[in-house]
């Protein structure tokens, strides 16, 4: 057996994603696509897609925060303010994802924000539903 037989024996050789078919770097560099760098999650040729999503999310949370902020401001009753702070909330769950494909947020801190914020937006949520259920009766 030779050396290379062994290393190859305890999987040392780059592994293939199955999701997106391509060698998985072991390390070196992170790859760019133009001017973004991107990870290893990332398939070059779907970033720009990705970051238009991304990006088209991050602008129409914005707008319904802002249409949120003036029901508020208009009405200024407490579901409204729970309606304003969970769309807020989508916003910086947005702006979070962008900073992940352009790889500014790592993919850890990517996790614990965006299923913490599905947290709030959950219990938010419900605990209004609850409130108004309670006042109706």
């Amino acid at each position: 057996m030779t050396p290379r037989d062994s290393i190859r024996s305890i999987g040392a050789e780059p592994a293939v994603s199955s999701l997106w078919d391509r060698p998985v770097p072991i390390a070196g560099p992170e790859p760019r696509v133009g001017t973004l760098a991107y990870g290893d999650w990332l398939s070059p040729t779907l970033a720009p897609l990705l970051l238009g999503v991304i990006a088209l999310a991050v602008l129409g949370t914005t707008i319904l925060f802002v249409i949120g902020l003036i029901g508020y401001l208009r009405r200024q009753t407490v579901p409204y303010l729970v309606i304003t702070i969970v769309l807020g909330v989508l916003v910086v769950r947005s702006i979070v994802g962008l900073g992940t494909a352009l790889g500014l947020v790592p993919m850890a801190v990517h996790h614990l924000v965006e299923h913490g914020i599905d947290v709030i937006i959950a219990a938010s949520l419900l605990s209004l539903l609850y409130r108004r259920r309670s006042a109706v009766q």
